[in-house]
């Protein structure tokens, strides 16, 4: 609680392989022995297999990277109250892409992103999120603000549907403001999804100054 991270860097996309993004901060990287794998973007703060976390009115700014990202096993989390500014990277980030039916030990389960503000995500790398939900289970990204997104300030789910049903289950999107948004990318909308949401809402959320084609919601 009350702590400034603030100038990360990343120097990744300076290699051979530059930086050859997908969605959401996946990108090709080169893998050991040679061939090509997927990496996310790293973020200033990663947390792992982490039982009642909180990140409490925290300030990011200036980062290279994503600010936080709570990746496997979290469960039971809190993010409220945290200001984010001039984020080259996603915002806050739960879950990961690769676990599209994990263990139980490995479910992202319970966990809340309650009354953030975000200005300028996706700074540097515009096809990342204010907020972006893997596979998550029982999920609340409730009183948000975020602006000023070149791409889809909050996206949930992964797998374009290939696989489903999956872990992604009662995720709840509701009462969030959201101005300015599709900004740089197409395709996009305030709220993006991706894949089955069973037993999910998304309600209440004010939106305007979208300018990308292409999307709505």
């Amino acid at each position: 609680e009350g702590i400034t991270f603030s100038h990360t860097g990343w120097t990744a996309p300076n290699s051979a392989y530059g930086y050859s993004a997908h969605q959401a901060g996946v990108y090709d990287a080169e893998a050991a022995g040679g061939g090509v794998q997927k990496k996310m973007i790293p973020a200033a703060v990663v947390a792992e297999f982490a039982r009642g976390i909180e990140f409490h009115r925290n300030t990011f700014e200036h980062l290279a990277t994503t600010a936080i990202h709570m990746r496997d096993g979290i469960k039971g989390g809190m993010v409220t109250g945290n200001n984010l500014e001039d984020v080259g990277g996603g915002g806050l980030y739960l879950g990961n892409q690769d676990q599209q039916h994990p263990t139980y030990d490995y479910l992202v389960q319970n966990n809340r992103l309650n009354n953030n503000y975000i200005r300028n995500p996706a700074a540097q790398y515009a096809g990342t999120h204010g907020i972006w939900l893997a596979y998550t289970d029982t999920t609340y990204v409730q009183h948000n603000e975020i602006v000023n997104s070149p791409y889809s300030p909050i996206s949930s789910g992964w797998g374009w549907g290939y696989g489903d049903p999956s872990a992604t289950n009662n995720v709840h999107i509701d009462y969030n403001f959201i101005d300015g948004y599709t900004r740089v990318m197409n395709d996009g909308g305030g709220v993006y999804t991706l894949g089955e949401h069973p037993n999910s809402t998304v309600t209440r959320n004010y939106m305007r100054g979208g300018v990308g084609r292409f999307g709505g919601i």
